[in-house]
């Protein structure tokens, strides 16, 4: 009876620190997702419809659709940016409420070596730089995070999508073809990419491609943003 009783207790310490947990990044957790809600659909509903229609030959009509609703990314992207950079200050605060993370280290070590490790890119104010430590705590916990994602969906979504690149490259390359207020829009919003990229450093990695781990609706435009630039 006293074993239960402390395996009921454990239990319910459990749920009450990861209960704290998402209450302390509450507004962080919602506007990140928010976020890549946003990206999702706009994938699902406004890409993916244009880039079924390409029959062997991208038309100008449906170039210019695409790059329309391409302009939205690099906004969203910058967006994205500026929530990773809120979410790594929130963990530098959060660490230092010793209790807090001496429960965590107990009751969830997967949460504890989140909020470290996004505390160790936050490296000045409103700056974030991701190393080695980032993309390692990843692989370590590469089947807790990623385990649902298949290997064959990966390539599929790759493949697919290397084949509309280069289509589009073609029409890219005169930018003729391209509205001008598209093109106007697609400028500005790539400036606000690059100016809230400018606060993340990235460093060059092996460790891990973390593209292998973006879900199927995204991978897609990650590799068609890759090879476009």
């Amino acid at each position: 009876m006293m074993k239960l009783r402390e395996i009921v207790r454990a239990y319910q310490r459990k749920r009450t620190t990861e209960a704290h947990f998402f209450k302390a990044f509450e507004n962080e957790i919602t506007e990140y997702l928010s976020i890549f809600d946003q990206i999702a659909k706009h994938s699902d509903e406004r890409i993916w419809p244009v880039l079924e229609s390409i029959g062997e030959e991208l038309t100008v009509r449906q170039m210019n659709e695409l790059f329309e609703e391409f302009c939205v990314f690099p906004l969203l992207q910058a967006q994205l940016i500026e929530a990773f950079i809120s979410f790594a200050k929130a963990c530098s605060e959060v660490s230092a409420l010793r209790g807090f993370m001496d429960d965590l280290k107990i009751y969830n070590v997967l949460m504890y070596d989140f909020v470290y490790t996004m505390k160790n890119t936050y490296v000045a104010e409103n700056r974030v730089e991701i190393n080695g430590k980032y993309y390692r705590f990843y692989q370590t916990y590469e089947r807790e995070l990623f385990g649902g994602i298949k290997a064959e969906d990966v390539e599929d979504a790759v493949r697919e999508m290397r084949g509309y690149v280069k289509k589009m490259k073609h029409y890219l390359e005169k930018t003729a073809f391209i509205k001008r207020n598209t093109r106007k829009k697609y400028v500005r919003n790539m400036r606000l990419l690059a100016t809230a990229a400018e606060r993340m450093h990235i460093r060059p990695t092996s460790i891990v491609d973390l593209r292998a781990y973006l879900p199927r609706a995204l991978l897609p435009l990650a590799v068609m943003i890759e090879d476009l630039m």
